[in-house]
């Protein structure tokens, strides 16, 4: 499976210490699906993931659950929940355009 970083962000814990969280394009090119990850990075060398190594077999959608992911700072912990979310969305936006 390719792993391939589309975004990455800075964010404060609220303690004033920094971390990364970093997201993730997944491809398995044999069966032509992708998913989605989600890395939480600290100074102190703690590394906390989410994925999911099969969300569609649109790399377009996959891109955009991404696109949501980092422009809602999702990390780890909120993983699951807000692609459950976006999943909705999609297919509300889906729904609106038939």
């Amino acid at each position: 499976m390719k792993k391939e970083k589309k975004a990455e962000i800075i964010l404060n814990d609220g303690n004033c210490e920094e971390f990364s969280v970093l997201y993730y394009l997944l491809e398995d090119s044999a069966k032509g699906l992708y998913g989605v990850s989600v890395e939480k990075k600290s100074s102190f060398e703690h590394v906390e993931f989410e994925e999911l190594e099969t969300i569609s077999d649109s790399r377009e959608k996959a891109l955009r659950i991404l696109e949501y992911l980092a422009a809602y700072k999702v990390t780890p912990i909120s993983f699951f929940d807000s692609i459950d979310g976006i999943i909705e969305l999609e297919e509300e936006d889906s729904d609106r355009n038939l």
